[in-house]
């Protein structure tokens, strides 16, 4: 009886322990010695790297001897820089700024919030800057609320997209904001920007059209009622609340406007105040180990260097892939986990840090657990309006449906050519297994499985079916990490150049598609006795 009831709150089925336990060592050896390859890399390409430009040097308070950094990933390197300059200040002024709004204005404390931001965009982009920013916002918006249609609210919005991308617009922009990395927290700022007013847009669309997607909450209804000044003020108090507004993470409106209205004023007990400082504590951590990394491990410099990775061995090439992917997955965790935390302070929840990607198999699960909020985004303004997913939907419209959200990705991203390939694939890989879903689900599956299989058996097979999806995710994730020329040399290594390479690639990873359906068997067990 137990063991009917352990089995039925398992994802998986349940395979012997000692199964399991080789399968978990395997992968995290494997994983770890390829990562010990990576090490013994970053130190023969030193001087290479270092005459490209690639390599920094820079003062190690952890070992003096290592002064050499990887600086090559903008996008971190420019947080990292401004984070003391610029970010720690303001979010600190900021957390001051609100804890005296809330004793003297605690109905408009989010006002105040978005005036502090309005503020520090005129400080940091100047008043032209500021001027484009606003003017893509309310553009959609009087779209919007004058149309009252969302295919008018989408090809403005896609326009403006269109417009943010052109040469010239990055042009203008490089006159107005000489400092690089400034210029990409305005760009970071720009995109969640959209997101937010696109999000903003349709919910009002679908509450004046008494749409179906529309939600029926009386906060969100009233917030999106009334006289056009009233619903571009709740707009304003979405689109620059502070903590979100440089890096996100997304939070869809509805969500969003029952907290602000809804929630109390946060009570700073002493419970209350370790949680908020754990968060803090937390993600402080995972920025101090990535910067200590990148002293010891170049994967961004060796990635700029197709020669090199042409020449390594097929087990450090995948132990580059697998560090490549493990270091955005980082970079995110720390660029989305520490301002969910400083929401804390305002009783707000938003979708917070990803997962670890090394735990995670599945072309959907990496969709779901990335980037949570972008993927609740696109599930309530993209693919639930185009009807979602249905096993009595035609070929055509099922495909239309699952690529439309890859398609706004892809463009949202910048409309590069390796994003198109990695948006390809990944829609490829989650259309795929949700008719492979389907079809493990359907009766005439489930006889043979009781016929002529096991339950662990069954689990074995789809193991070895997944392990190919798993090695597309990998490799998909590189066209969108170092370009089309990187992601092609994976593809073109991984599965052309020896099919024994190939087949061992793809047995060390059927070691961690078991240790990924264990881990989530084990989540989902817990999240079920809780």
């Amino acid at each position: 009886m137990k063991k009917n009831s352990e089995s039925a709150t398992r994802l998986y089925p349940a395979l012997p322990k000692f199964e399991i336990v080789f399968y978990v060592v395997a992968w995290i050896s494997f994983y770890f010695w390829a990562v010990l390859q990576v090490f013994y890399i970053s130190n023969d390409i030193t001087v290479s790297a270092l005459r490209r430009g690639d390599l920094e040097v820079k003062r190690n308070l952890f070992q003096p001897s290592r002064s050499l950094k990887d600086t090559l990933d903008f996008e971190w390197t420019s947080w990292n820089y401004l984070l003391w300059q610029t970010i720690i200040c303001a979010f600190s002024l900021h957390f001051v700024f609100m804890r005296f709004c809330e004793w003297l204005w605690p109905l408009h404390r989010f006002f105040c919030s978005a005036i502090f931001s309005i503020l520090f965009c005129f400080y940091f982009f100047g008043w032209l800057c500021v001027v484009l920013l606003l003017s893509q916002t309310f553009v959609v918006f009087f779209v919007s609320y004058l149309t009252r249609n969302t295919i008018c609210t989408w090809v403005t919005s896609i326009v403006v997209l269109l417009l943010l991308t052109y040469k010239q617009t990055i042009d203008f922009l490089q006159t107005q904001i000489s400092d690089d990395y400034v210029l990409v927290m305005y760009i970071c700022t720009c995109t969640m920007c959209n997101l937010r007013y696109i999000a903003f847009s349709l919910e009002l669309c679908w509450q004046n059209s008494n749409s179906k997607n529309c939600d029926k909450n009386l906060t969100v209804v009233s917030s999106l009622g009334g006289s056009i000044g009233h619903v571009a003020k709740n707009l304003i108090l979405y689109q620059f609340y502070f903590p979100l507004l440089v890096g996100g993470p997304i939070i869809n409106y509805n969500d969003f406007c029952k907290q602000i209205y809804e929630k109390p004023i946060a009570k700073w007990d002493r419970s209350y105040i370790i949680y908020f400082v754990t968060g803090i504590v937390r993600y402080g951590a995972c920025h101090v180990l990535i910067d200590v990394l990148l002293y010891y491990f170049y994967v961004t410099s060796i990635h700029s260097d197709t020669a090199l990775l042409k020449k390594v061995p097929i087990h450090a090439l995948c132990g580059l892939a697998l560090c490549y992917v493990q270091f955005f997955c980082l970079k995110y965790m720390v660029l989305y986990g520490l301002p969910a935390s400083v929401v804390v302070a305002e009783n707000l929840s938003v979708p917070g840090a990803s997962h670890c990607v090394s735990g995670k198999h599945r072309f959907t699960d990496m969709w779901k657990y990335f980037d949570k909020g972008l993927h609740n985004w696109l599930l309530r303004y993209i693919y639930f309006p185009l009807g979602g997913y249905s096993r009595n939907d035609s070929f055509i419209k099922s495909t239309v449906n699952s690529a439309i959200p890859f398609v706004f990705v892809y463009v949202w991203h910048g409309l590069h050519t390796s994003h198109l390939y990695w948006a390809a694939v990944n829609w490829f890989g989650v259309y795929v297994e949700k008719i492979a879903m389907d079809v493990y689900r359907s009766e005439r599956v489930k006889i043979f499985e009781a016929k002529y299989l096991s339950e662990t058996n069954s689990r074995r097979l789809r193991a070895v079916f997944s392990s190919l999806p798993f090695s597309l995710l990998i490799v998909s994730n590189l066209y969108f990490l170092g370009g089309t020329k990187v992601g092609n040399l994976y593809m073109r290594r991984t599965y052309t150049e020896s099919i024994t390479s190939t087949l061992l690639i793809h047995v060390v990873l059927y070691f961690g598609v078991q240790t990924s359906m264990e881990i989530s068997s084990y989540q989902m067990s817990k999240t079920k006795q809780a």
